[in-house]
């Protein structure tokens, strides 16, 4: 009697929605907890960036740059539950605004309601660098506090109270409107949601408007509880053979360069030194998990484990402690503008081109910093010819001032 052959899978539905799926997804997450002798409480995801393919005018470019930040999501266990929060833009057709999601659904699985929680689609779609704070690291009233921000955040969701906002640029336009009344909706992208209640359970100090920080800050705050076992990472890579989602139409998730399994992102719009050591997060994971191509099977790897930059000594380390960049920035602005506002407009407009040349994000930083400081010098040579202040003195209280509302805002 001939043994019953294997009936080959069918690989043209891989990661659609109800197609094939991961094999044994709900042993992975099982399993790494075995393999790190502990089982996480919290989970920050910092999911990888996708890139729009065409970007011809200036106007694409900015739109490109605002998309290359990422997402953010957060697992959490509390009182037997244990599940991903994630946020979406209601407005796409494909997600809701708060959905609260099994881990391993939110990961592996392909059902209906698992993509209707999220625009990601698991590692069919992107690429994850999960940070995991162990049993014990955190209190659970810190948790609980987190809870019950997202619990209340979803409630004004359903009540049309706060507003989905695509991009940084956004998030800015929206909080000029409510400034000046012209809207009541608070607004704000997956990092300020996500960030406002990390900050709402005490876990980082503010909100934050950029996805990757948030994950720089929870490093920053907890890299202590790695010598004692309760802090780990973990990196999730895309599975390449499956189908991307029709939303991921005229995007890029993958990055050209095949050295990187996935795009990265910057960490901020100030933060340039941190860029560096935060650019591939995966040499900080203890393991990862990846698709072997051609199959559906989930092997899990132990990870470079490098050792947390931010800990060990060296001048970059030191520089990104203190987190010097803005303040190089402001007093090289503030020189320019010193010698002559001309000087200063020459500069800006010397960045304004390479940006539409190059469409780099350093470039985009550049203009951003120099953009952001205008309206705010003129003033200040203003004033100090009236108040009979040396011009420098007053640029160093104004530059204290743009760096107190402005940086602290944009970081």
């Amino acid at each position: 009697m001939s043994a019953k052959k294997a009936v080959p899978l069918d690989f043209s539905t891989f990661g659609q929605e109800n197609g094939l799926e991961v094999e044994d997804k709900e042993k992975i997450l099982p399993q790494i907890d075995r393999l790190l002798k502990s089982e996480s409480v919290l989970e920050f995801f910092f999911v990888e960036p996708c890139r729009p393919l065409a970007f011809d005018t200036m106007l694409e470019k900015f739109t490109q740059y605002s998309y290359m930040w990422g997402h953010a999501a957060v697992r959490y266990k509390l009182k037997g539950q244990d599940f991903v929060v994630n946020l979406a833009n209601p407005g796409s057709g494909f997600a809701d605004f708060v959905s609260f999601v099994s881990p391993t659904d939110y990961l592996f699985a392909t059902n209906s309601k698992a993509f209707r929680a999220s625009e990601q689609y698991g590692v069919y779609g992107r690429s994850y660098q999960i940070l995991r704070i162990e049993k014990g690291g955190v209190p659970d009233s810190q948790i609980e506090k987190m809870h019950k921000y997202f619990l209340d955040l979803q409630g004004r969701a359903e009540r049309n109270e706060v507003v989905w906002s695509s991009t940084p640029f956004h998030c800015y336009m929206n909080m000029v409107q409510r400034l000046f009344g012209k809207i009541k909706e608070e607004g704000g992208g997956c990092a300020d949601w996500i960030s406002r209640g990390l900050t709402a359970g005490g876990f980082i100090s503010r909100p934050k408007r950029f996805p990757k920080a948030i994950w720089t800050s929870l490093m920053k705050n907890y890299h202590h509880l790695r010598k004692t076992g309760k802090l780990h990472m973990v990196s999730f890579r895309r599975a390449k053979d499956a189908k991307l989602h029709i939303s991921y139409d005229g995007y890029s998730v993958d990055d050209a360069d095949t050295s990187l399994h996935s795009h990265k992102g910057p960490v901020s719009w100030l933060h340039w030194l941190s860029a560096t050591p935060h650019w591939n997060l995966e040499v900080y994971a203890d393991y990862i998990v990846s698709v072997t191509p051609g199959t559906n099977k989930a092997v899990i790897e132990p990870g470079p484990k490098k050792p947390y930059f931010h800990t060990e000594g060296g001048l970059l380390a030191a520089l990104c402690r203190i987190e010097i960049e803005p303040v190089l920035i402001g007093i090289f602005l503030l020189y320019l503008w010193n010698l002559s506002p001309l000087y200063y407009l020459a500069g800006l407009g010397g960045f304004f081109v390479a940006a539409r040349q190059t469409g780099h994000w350093l470039t985009f930083d550049t203009l951003t910093a120099f953009a952001t400081m205008l309206p705010v010098l003129a003033p200040a040579r203003i004033i100090s010819y009236i108040i009979g202040f040396p011009s420098m003195f007053t640029y160093i209280v104004v530059f204290l001032f743009w760096h107190r509302c402005f940086y602290q805002w944009a970081s």
